[in-house]
């Protein structure tokens, strides 16, 4: 059976992640946030849920494929996401040269036999 496109797994991966929180949002589970901080949390959700994404990716596919794949995921978060990373103060350019340092955390987290939840500790203390 042929492997999907790069593109095609991207899609649907990305179709899949989080929206950007906002305001209305949080206040409809009893939260009230300014606004830098809502984006914070906004790009937390993002590193977080890309993290599982790349577990996913690792787990799943061909070592080959797996980078199409997350340059293919960048792609199209970066145009999704981009007025978010602006609005928190931050650039996509910064949100990815941070992320392998969260998600090494995480990973090591799952490594010494932490449970998903820890991993979400983590990435909440971050806020």
């Amino acid at each position: 059976m042929p492997l999907p496109h790069p593109d095609d797994i991207a899609e649907k991966f990305v179709a899949l992640l989080p929206s950007p929180l906002t305001p209305t949002t949080l206040e409809e589970y009893g939260l009230t946030s300014l606004s830098a901080h809502t984006e914070t949390l906004s790009t937390v959700v993002l590193s977080l849920s890309l993290f599982w994404v790349d577990c996913a990716l690792r787990v799943a596919l061909p070592v080959e494929l797996q980078a199409e794949c997350r340059q293919a995921i960048r792609q199209r978060v970066e145009g999704l996401w981009a007025p978010i990373f602006t609005r928190a103060g931050s650039s996509c350019e910064r949100f990815w040269a941070e992320l392998p340092a969260r998600h090494n955390l995480y990973e090591s987290i799952m490594r010494q036999g932490g449970e998903p939840a820890a991993v979400l500790s983590v990435a909440a203390q971050e806020c």
